[in-house]
C-alpha cells in the first residue's frame, strides 16, 4: 500500500481521522489535470474516493469533518470540479454537502460513464 501511495505522488492527498490513537476513517482525493488548449487555461478537478468512517465511529460528525476537509482543500486549489462514485447510501450525506446527480442543475458539467464488458 504505501508503495502505491508513493506512486500516486502530488496528485493524491489523503485524510486519516482518528480518535485517540485509533484510525476511525479516511478519505482520499485525486486531482486530475485536463490539458491546456488555446483559449482555455489548464483545468484541475478532484476525484474524492475511498471515503469511510468504521461503523462504531459514524454519527459523530467524522464523516462530515472529512467531508468539509475537503471541499476546503478543494477550494482553495481552484477546483472546477469534485466528482465521486457514492453507494446507495452515502447519496443523502454527499447530497447534503452540495452534490448533485449530472443534470441541468450541475451547469455545464456532464459525466458519462462506460461500464467494463467483464
Amino acid at each position: 500500500m504505501a508503495g502505491w501511495i508513493r506512486g500516486e505522488g502530488d496528485r493524491r492527498t489523503t485524510w486519516l481521522a482518528w480518535v485517540g490513537a485509533e484510525a476511525v476513517g479516511m478519505a482520499s482525493l485525486l486531482e486530475y489535470r485536463r490539458m491546456p488548449r488555446p483559449g482555455h487555461p489548464d483545468v484541475r478537478w478532484g476525484y474524492l474516493g475511498n471515503m469511510f468512517v468504521r461503523g462504531e465511529f459514524r454519527g459523530r460528525g467524522i464523516g462530515s469533518a472529512l467531508l468539509a476537509a475537503i471541499i476546503e482543500v478543494a477550494e482553495d486549489r481552484g477546483y472546477v470540479r469534485l466528482v465521486l462514485s457514492p453507494s446507495e447510501r452515502s447519496m443523502s450525506f454527499y447530497q447534503q454537502a452540495g452534490f448533485v446527480v449530472p443534470d441541468e442543475s450541475a451547469g455545464r458539467d456532464r459525466l458519462l460513464v462506460r461500464p467494463s464488458r467483464s
